[in-house]
C-alpha cells in the first residue's frame, strides 16, 4: 500500500555524494577501525571492492585460512577475502560501497582475532552464532550513517566536512522508513521456515513463488521491490537459514 521508492526518493543522495568519494573508502575504514583499536592480528586480506559484469551481486567475506592457536602455542593468522560492490560512476555508490566495506571488514576483524585451539571457531558455520557475527559487522557498518561519524570522516575531495543541516535532513528523510527495511529482513526467515515446513509433495516452482508472494504481503504489506526469491542467501548452502541473524543483530 506504500510506494516506498517514491516516498524515499529525492536529492539527499545526490547532495551527500560529494562527501563520500569512493577513493577515500579504504582510508575511512582504516582510520575508523584504528580509532577503535580494531586490528587484524597479522591477517592477510584480499579486497575486491568494485562492481563489474559477472561479479556475485552481494558483498561477502570468507576465510581460506581461519585464525587459530596451534598445539605448540604458535599463532596462525587468518587469510581473508572480502568484497564490496561500488560503481564510482554512480551517484550514491561511495556511501553504499563504504557501508558494505565496513560491514565485511567487520567480519574480517572479528574472525581474525579469535584465539582458540581449533580453526573451527573462526568460521561462519556452527558453533559460531550468526546473530553474534552479524551484530559486530552491522554495528560497524552503521557508523557510516551516524551523525558523529559523518562529522569527522565524511569529507569531500576539496577537504570540506559534510554540513550539519544536510546530516539532519538525511536523518529526517530516512529514519521513518527504517522499519520497512527491518520488515524486509524479517520476511526472509519467515519464508524459509514456511518453505522447509512445506510437505514435499507440495513443493513445486509455482507453490514456492506463491509462498514468497504471500510472505511479502503478510509481513511487508505488499509485494517487495526486492523479491524474496532474489535474496542470494536462500540459495547458498552456507547462508541459508541465516537471515534471522541480521534481524537479531539489528535488535541488538
Amino acid at each position: 500500500p506504500w510506494n516506498q521508492g517514491f516516498l524515499m526518493s529525492g536529492d539527499i543522495v545526490r547532495r551527500m555524494d560529494p562527501y563520500f568519494p569512493f577513493e577515500k573508502s579504504v582510508e575511512q575504514w582504516g582510520r575508523s577501525f584504528a580509532a577503535m583499536n580494531i586490528s587484524y592480528k597479522q591477517a592477510t586480506m584480499d579486497l575486491d571492492l568494485l562492481d563489474r559484469k559477472g561479479k556475485y551481486s552481494n558483498g561477502f567475506c570468507h576465510w581460506p585460512q581461519p585464525a587459530w592457536v596451534k598445539p605448540g602455542g604458535t599463532w596462525q593468522p587468518s587469510t581473508t577475502h572480502f568484497t564490496s560492490l561500488a560503481d564510482p560512476s554512480a551517484i550514491g555508490s561511495g556511501y553504499t560501497g563504504l557501508t558494505t566495506l565496513m560491514h565485511e571488514a567487520g567480519h574480517a576483524a572479528h574472525f581474525a582475532n579469535i584465539q582458540m585451539p581449533s580453526p573451527l571457531f573462526a568460521q561462519e558455520r556452527s558453533p559460531t552464532s550468526v546473530a553474534y557475527a552479524e551484530l559486530q559487522s552491522m554495528f560497524l557498518d552503521s557508523l557510516v550513517g551516524d551523525a558523529d561519524w559523518m562529522a569527522k570522516y565524511a569529507i569531500s575531495r576539496e577537504g570540506e566536512a559534510i554540513p550539519w543541516d544536510l546530516v539532519a535532513e538525511q536523518i529526517k528523510a530516512t529514519h521513518p522508513y527504517k522499519v520497512f527495511a527491518l520488515r524486509g529482513m524479517l520476511a526472509v526467515p519467515y519464508f524459509e521456515r514456511a518453505l522447509y515446513e512445506m510437505p514435499e509433495e507440495d513443493v513445486t516452482a509455482e507453490s514456492i513463488k506463491a509462498l514468497a508472494d504471500k510472505v511479502e504481503k503478510d509481513i511487508q504489506g505488499g509485494l517487495s521491490a526486492r523479491p524474496l526469491l532474489s535474496v542470494p542467501h536462500i540459495l547458498s548452502d552456507e547462508a541459508s537459514c541465516y537471515y534471522h541473524g541480521y534481524v537479531l543483530a539489528e535488535m541488538g
